[in-house]
């Protein structure tokens, strides 16, 4: 009998700890889950902030928007030609025509340079009208400067 009753005092001892260990399991599952539900509730809870804050400043950009195309319109219109008037429209100041009248030796104006540059004005003018008129980069400048070189004969150093 007393081995019998071992028996069944270890199997309820092993029941016990079983059935603690399964609550104390069960336990930290709920408590995990009450964690994640509090999160996910937090989580649309700023989602739906923000959201909000998104979707008001939208609205916003579009109002602001919206008033900078009317007012660049304005401004078209204010500054547009009227076409019951003839007059020449307002020329915006360019770089200085490169045309050669009063030099009876137009090497001059070629090979003249700035103080303090190594590249006469003449190619310092036509590489900053290239670059505005033509929107060409410095380093298509360059290329067409070398270009040019070899068929006329203006001093164009590698730049």
């Amino acid at each position: 009998m007393n081995k019998s009753q071992n028996n069944k005092n270890r199997l309820l001892y092993k029941e016990k700890k079983s059935k603690k260990k399964w609550k104390d399991r069960a336990l930290s599952y709920q408590k995990r889950i009450i964690a994640l539900n509090t999160s996910v509730r937090d989580m649309i809870f700023s989602r739906d902030k923000w959201k909000i804050k998104t979707k008001k400043y939208q609205n916003l950009l579009k109002e602001k928007d919206a008033e900078i195309k009317r007012l660049k319109q304005e401004l078209y219109l204010k500054n547009a030609p009227d076409p019951k008037d003839n007059t020449e429209p307002i020329v915006t100041p360019e770089i200085v025509d490169l045309t050669v009248y009063n030099y009876t030796n137009s090497q001059e104006i070629i090979t003249s340079t700035s103080r303090g540059y190594n590249y006469p004005i003449f190619i310092i003018q036509l590489a900053i009208q290239q670059k505005i008129k033509c929107f060409s980069s410095w380093r298509s400048i360059q290329k067409t400067f070398q270009l040019w070189s070899q068929f006329l004969k203006i001093p164009i150093q590698a730049l």
